[in-house]
């Protein structure tokens, strides 16, 4: 009787666990492009914020694995996404993506050097040293492959989680940075002079939250929600990770012309 009990519990718990992950895999992802060890709250308020405005179809998906929200871009899988302008050109142009709201203002990359390293004046004292980068495709990730297109004479490339922690940790993993030009000039701001541009990437168009095509019937709750008082305070540490400011503006689909996804050509087009 007893061994009877035991197998029916496990059965029941069993049961339980898969209908709980059948609830969990059916819900849209609501992807934001940041480490959950990072912002370790997020997922629990954004979730209780979407379900408060009758949005508990959507749940918070951090990057902590890249290539699970990266395949998605790049296969228009459906959810929502704040991504990189050339993520949004992609999506909205291979994939009839809508685009909801864009971040204030324009995204740009410098490559970077402590002042402290007197070997570190231009781009070409980078051959062979470690260039701190987030993951592969990301716009501060192209800058350094773009920076140095000779296999023979180029920089490491070391991915990291966090480029800002990184300099911060003053250890000599990274000899060099890319990063967001409004994180440099906000890191020099607080530590004069401590770190040298070596090189300035393009400017481009803001980050920007784009939603799947078969999703547009929330289209309007959507807008509304990431634009209240509630949504901008538990992203305001995020946007301003890939924004100068804070402000959440209207966005269409020609502000990211096919143009905008040219840096993914060397990667994506051939696939």
């Amino acid at each position: 009787m007893r061994r009877l009990c035991f197998i029916l519990i496990f059965l029941c718990l069993n049961l339980c666990s898969n209908v709980a992950l059948s609830q969990i895999q059916s819900k849209i992802p609501f992807y934001i492009p940041v480490n959950s060890n990072d912002y370790p709250k997020l997922k629990h308020k954004l979730d209780a914020a979407l379900f408060k405005v009758g949005l508990g179809q959507f749940a918070t998906q951090t990057t902590d694995y890249w290539h699970t929200y990266r395949q998605g871009i790049k296969q228009g899988r459906i959810g929502v996404y704040l991504a990189a302008p050339h993520f949004v050109a992609w999506v909205t142009n291979k994939h009839n993506f809508t685009p909801l709201l864009k971040l204030e203002s324009n995204a740009q990359y410098v490559l970077a050097s402590r002042s402290t390293d007197i070997n570190l004046f231009e781009v070409d004292d980078l051959n062979n040293r470690p260039v701190c980068t987030q993951s592969s495709l990301n716009l501060d990730f192209i800058l350094v492959n773009q920076a140095f297109t000779n296999p023979l004479y180029s920089a490491q490339v070391k991915i990291v989680s966090d480029v800002a922690k990184e300099i911060n940790r003053d250890n000599k993993d990274c000899h060099a940075f890319s990063i967001a030009n409004h994180l440099f000039i906000k890191h020099n701001l607080a530590h004069p002079e401590s770190l040298i541009r070596l090189q300035q990437g393009p400017s481009w168009p803001p980050y920007a939250w784009v939603l799947h095509p078969e999703l547009d019937s929330h289209k309007q709750v959507l807008i509304k929600f990431l634009r209240s008082e509630t949504a901008l305070e538990i992203l305001s540490p995020i946007i301003q990770t890939f924004s100068e400011g804070n402000r959440i503006l209207n966005t269409i689909k020609e502000d990211y012309p096919a143009k905008v996804t040219k840096p993914l050509d060397k990667y994506w087009v051939n696939e």
